[in-house]
């Protein structure tokens, strides 16, 4: 009887659906923007901070208006000795 049971509210469980309203958020986060080279990043990372890049590579984020994208630069820089890492856009 205890398997017919399960058996029966599990049945119950798997033909059960559930429909979920969602909002779409469209939202658009903005930061502090100064635009400059890599290269002008990498020394200023450099000179300063005395990180060092670890990583360098194309990215992409969202414009202004929150839906069309650009295309980004991305930078990773180190400090091995102070333990700390930038990563910026």
């Amino acid at each position: 009887m205890k398997k017919i049971f399960s058996a029966f509210i599990l049945s119950l469980v798997m033909t059960t659906t559930a429909y979920a309203e969602h909002e779409k958020l469209n939202y658009n986060s903005q930061k502090p923007v100064t635009c400059t080279t890599p290269d002008k990043i990498k020394n200023l990372l450099g000179n300063q901070l005395g990180e060092m890049p670890y990583m360098q590579g194309d990215g992409v984020s969202a414009a202004t208006d929150g839906k069309t994208f650009i295309k980004t630069n991305l930078i990773i820089a180190v400090n091995l000795e102070t333990k700390t890492f930038s990563v910026v856009e």
